[in-house]
């Protein structure tokens, strides 16, 4: 009898009629024993069958009823209601702690691997670990590319993939720190967007570039402004579980890719390098050596390892 009330309030509730494969065993029953069922739905729910098959397909009527004489009940009364949906949330909000996911950055000179390294770490969080994982270029992207403004979203997209990094010619102050606002407001509210939709969900987050650029290289993106302005106002961004640096000698790096020259990547190297040394807790910095892709990954899947 219980057994079929759960099965009756599962489908009823969820606007559905009782599947046959359910319906079967229960017809077998014999003639009292289904007398019994019916009896028990009655006394359950108020809703009233004269044989089983009646109480099989999806009814609205009888849904309705069913709340309205759960309703009636001294246990449904609204204080003990509003206390029961203060637990549920409660529950929730334990729930979303407890399976929250995490934002991991990758940094790193062009050429340094670092690519190659975050679809490595895509492919094991989700093969090996069953993760849900989410990729994100360099900043939450809330608000467009600016030059989107001038050539449309797609078209600006497409500039930005064509064009090489550090060719921008701006030199002035006014201009630098527009754009810097800009971007800078980008990473203050829509990291509070990418936490509710993706962190809190359990999704990995993982950042392709981050803020870090814009204290070492703002070249990159167009922005000639002090370094050490740029990196008071981290104080404010979103901080990521773990960042990581990838780095390579110049002549490795060269032979992967020659957009850069040796001396800017040593210069570049050297400022991710004693960024990352100063930033400290309550987020982790890795800075990592990728000649050996398997000893890349397997320090990045140890550190990874640490954050659960």
């Amino acid at each position: 009898a219980w057994d079929y009330l759960y099965i009756y309030l599962f489908y009823q509730l969820n606007y559905s009629s009782i599947p046959e494969k359910y319906q079967a065993p229960f017809l077998r029953l014999a003639e009292l024993q289904q007398a019994t069922v019916l009896q028990n739905l009655q006394e359950q729910t108020g809703i009233q069958h004269s044989n089983l098959e009646q109480s099989f397909p999806f009814s609205a009527g009888d849904r309705k009823k069913i709340f309205g004489f759960l309703r009636q009940r001294s246990s449904n009364a609204l204080v003990a209601r509003c206390v029961r949906w203060c637990q549920h949330k409660r529950d929730t909000l334990r729930d979303m702690r407890q399976r929250k996911g995490f934002m991991l950055t990758f940094s790193g000179v062009d050429g340094a691997g670092k690519s190659t390294i975050l679809n490595e770490v895509k492919e094991m969080l989700q093969r090996k670990y069953r993760k849900k994982v989410v990729v994100i270029r360099h900043r939450p992207s809330m608000l467009p590319i600016l030059s989107a403004m001038k050539y449309g979203k797609e078209a600006a997209e497409q500039r930005c993939a064509e064009r090489l990094p550090r060719q921008g010619t701006n030199k002035s102050i006014l201009s630098s720190l527009a754009r810097f606002g800009y971007y800078y407001a980008d990473y203050l509210f829509g990291q509070l967007v990418v936490y509710f939709r993706y962190t809190l969900r359990g999704y990995i987050v993982l950042y392709d570039r981050y803020y870090f650029d814009f204290i070492v290289d703002g070249r990159r993106s167009n922005i000639t402004i002090s370094k050490s302005f740029i990196r008071n106002l981290y104080v404010f961004v979103y901080k990521p579980q773990l960042n990581i640096f990838l780095y390579a000698p110049p002549e490795v790096i060269l032979t992967r890719k020659k957009e850069l020259s040796a001396g800017d990547i040593r210069q570049l190297t050297h400022d991710y390098t004693t960024l990352f040394s100063r930033l400290g807790e309550p987020a982790k910095y890795m800075c990592i050596e990728n000649i050996d892709k398997g000893r890349t990954m397997e320090l990045i899947e140890q550190a990874i390892l640490q954050l659960n």
